[in-house]
């Protein structure tokens, strides 16, 4: 297990990345532009994704248990790594936003692009 500690003013965050994966990345970038007044606050929804350096989400194991639990606890959407968006719109009661950057994400709060919810596969 390691240990990463990010400053931002006044804000410390401490990620621990498991062997799992680092599939926090992405809500804690968030959290740091909404809270450094980048990026609105975003209500109703979940954001899940491995954060690369140049800023591209890369997609992770376990998209359709985040997706359940998104489901249970409410959420209206959830945010998911583009290559993520087919297996994660398996599920009904829930929109399915996939990006494949954190750009993609400020545009969209911009109101300069808007995301096309995956369409819920029918089996």
């Amino acid at each position: 297990m390691a240990v990463t500690t990010f400053q931002v003013g006044d804000i410390t965050i401490h990620r621990i990345v498991e062997q799992e994966g680092p599939f926090f990345d992405l809500p804690i970038a968030i959290g740091i532009l909404q809270t450094s007044g980048q990026l609105p606050q975003i209500p109703d929804t979940l954001f899940v994704g491995e954060l690369g350096l140049s800023g591209d989400i890369r997609p992770i194991r376990g998209i359709i248990s985040m997706t359940a639990m998104a489901i249970r606890l409410g959420y209206k959407r959830i945010l998911v790594p583009f290559d993520n968006g087919p297996e994660a719109s398996l599920l009904q009661d829930i929109d399915v936003i996939p990006v494949s950057s954190i750009t993609d994400i400020k545009a969209w709060t911009n109101g300069n692009w808007k995301p096309t919810p995956v369409k819920k596969n029918e089996t």
